[in-house]
């Protein structure tokens, strides 16, 4: 019985530069294997740090799609008086990672265990297919040129390249944790969050991503 709660924590690194040296690609992906933890609680004294649970809940799966970039860009114009710029990134660098934290009640019955395994294979499922979600991402972000303004041209260049790491990460997250949440939501309205033991979670699990496949989507905003 859980709700899958991602934390969708960014860490951002601006690398100011020059094109990259020859031959050295636009995009570097690295994607960490994915990673589970499981933390056993009492119900009467749960962890500090462990997500509250809501009614009728006794365990959960807590995700954590997790997105560090580093960015290389070259200022292709630069206006007067307060500073403006417009930069075109040149290098995207991005280290993915996917960590999972089961927390379950001591003497938690194999239902319940079984149930919350279910979102980390939900999760895990979801981030095989993180690199091309990512790519995409910067692929886009690489065609476009992104402006800001500051109190100088580093501040200016800054504004710039934190709107593009924006969209790059909101795109990665769309892509990941939006989509493992929401298969996760249709995997327990399947499951009844654990509680329908006529539905074994591996099928409950392929229903939950056929069902995601045929909702609509939408539509993406045309870059300016």
């Amino acid at each position: 019985m859980t709700f899958p709660l991602p934390i969708l924590t960014l860490f951002l690194v601006m690398l100011q530069g020059a094109p990259g040296a020859e031959g050295e690609p636009q995009i570097a992906i690295d994607r960490q294997p994915p990673t589970a933890e499981r933390i056993q609680f009492d119900p009467k004294n749960p962890p500090a740090d462990m997500p509250k649970l809501h009614p009728g809940e006794a365990a959960l799966c807590q995700m954590n799609f997790n997105c560090q970039v580093q960015l290389k860009y070259e200022v292709v114009e630069q206006g007067a008086g307060r500073a403006s710029v417009s930069a075109r990134i040149r290098r995207i660098q991005m280290t993915l990672t996917l960590s999972n934290k089961i927390y379950l009640p001591r003497g938690a019955n194999p239902k319940i265990r079984a149930h919350e395994e279910g979102h980390r294979v939900i999760n895990e499922r979801v981030y095989e297919d993180a690199e091309q979600v990512a790519r995409a991402a910067a692929l886009d972000v690489l065609t476009q040129t992104w402006r800001g303004t500051g109190d100088d041209a580093g501040a200016a260049g800054k504004a710039a390249t934190d709107e593009a790491v924006k969209k790059l990460c909101d795109a990665y997250l769309a892509g990941t944790a939006d989509k493992a949440h929401r298969v996760g939501q249709i995997y327990d309205e399947l499951t009844d969050h654990g509680r329908n033991t006529r539905l074994a979670e591996a099928e409950a699990i392929r229903q939950a991503f056929a069902r995601y496949a045929n909702e609509p989507r939408p539509k993406t905003a045309v870059a300016k």
